[in-house]
């Protein structure tokens, strides 16, 4: 895969960030708890995406921004799901992985590198949450018509994005080492995801014109 086919995969994936963006914005007088805290995590999560490809593009490094990123997306979808799908269990998961994550930023892997292992324990909380919501969700069936819900498109948006990206994040630096070409294979497959996930985000915000339990 030659260098312009990635980029356009990386621009696509940045400029995904605007379609949940707008829809937020059209629905912002009808924004849950959830969901603005959703709207607040794609206006970041375009932020963090222009400053990456500028940084990139100039030859800066960028794995700062990412774990950086990574840990307030972890924050944000956590309390979206804490406050539709609450679990004690998990939440104490929650706070491990947050200690874990400062540990493992400031003295294990550091800053400068990706945080491999704090990207994968999240990715498993999270994908173990958005199961545990869609779970109680087919269980309950609180509405009739449950796609009208919006946070069951976040969860699904959480689940094919995580789901997806976990290994690709376990085995990040070991790639750059030894698999460059698979590295950068890998983070096209990771942008697709993004893609996916942005959509589905894009969705749920276009939802929350309906009230409803979620």
């Amino acid at each position: 895969m030659d260098v312009n086919s990635i980029l356009v995969f990386a621009h696509l994936s940045a400029l995904s960030a605007v379609l949940p963006i707008l829809a937020g914005v059209y629905r912002w007088r009808y924004l849950t708890y959830a969901c603005l805290l959703l709207f607040i995590l794609v206006v970041i999560a375009g932020l963090s995406d222009l400053v990456a490809l500028y940084l990139s593009k100039n030859g800066y490094p960028t794995w700062s921004l990412f774990n950086l990123f990574y840990l307030i997306q972890f924050i944000l979808i956590f309390m979206i799901f804490k406050s539709q799908a609450p679990n004690k269990f998990l939440n104490i998961g929650v706070y491990f992985l947050l200690l874990f994550a400062f540990i493992n930023f400031t003295w294990i892997q550091g800053a400068r590198i990706f945080n491999s292992y704090t990207s994968y324990g999240g990715g498993l909380i999270l994908v173990a949450y958005s199961l545990l919501y869609l779970y109680r969700l087919l269980r309950d069936t609180p509405v009739e018509n449950i796609y009208n819900l919006p946070i069951m498109w976040v969860s699904f948006g959480v689940l094919f994005y995580f789901s997806g990206t976990i290994f690709i994040f376990l085995f990040n630096n070991l790639l750059i080492s030894y698999k460059p070409l698979d590295h950068k294979i890998g983070w096209v497959l990771h942008n697709v995801f993004n893609l996916l996930k942005n959509i589905l985000f894009a969705i749920g915000l276009w939802k929350c014109y309906k009230i409803s339990p979620s």
